[in-house]
C-alpha cells in the first residue's frame, strides 16, 4: 500500500499532485509503509516477547499433557520407521514430528 492510498484510506484529503512531507522531508511514493508502533503498542510487544521467551515451569497438568503427547508421537515415529524407506522423506518425517511435538509443547507451556 502506498503512503498516498493509506492516507486516503484513514480519511485524509491528498491531491494527487501533492508532496507528502514527513519532518522536513518529502516522502518518496517508492518507499513501503512501515507503520511506528505507539509507546503502549511497542510496551505490548516487549511484553509478548518477554513472556515468549521466559521458561514457565510445568505443573502436573502440563507435565501429564507433555507425556501423553510424546506417547502419540513415539507411535507414529515408530509407525513411520516400519513402513518408510530409508529416504530424504523419512528423514524430513522424523524432522517434522520433532517440530510438532515442539510446537506442542510450547503452546502446553506458554497458554495452559
Amino acid at each position: 500500500m502506498s503512503i498516498r492510498s493509506l492516507l486516503r484510506h484513514v480519511g485524509i484529503g491528498i491531491a494527487d499532485d501533492q508532496k507528502i512531507m514527513v519532518g522536513d522531508r518529502v516522502v518518496d511514493e517508492g518507499v513501503p509503509v512501515r507503520a511506528v508502533p505507539t509507546e503502549a503498542q511497542q510496551a505490548e510487544r516487549l511484553k509478548y516477547i518477554s513472556d515468549r521467551y521466559t521458561y514457565h515451569p510445568p505443573t502436573e497438568e502440563q507435565i501429564t499433557k507433555y507425556g501423553s503427547l510424546r506417547t502419540k508421537v513415539k507411535e507414529l515415529a515408530f509407525l513411520i520407521e516400519e513402513v518408510c524407506p530409508d529416504s530424504e522423506e523419512k528423514a524430513a518425517a522424523f524432522a517434522s514430528l520433532d517440530l510438532t511435538l515442539m510446537n506442542a509443547n510450547a503452546s502446553i507451556a506458554r497458554h495452559t
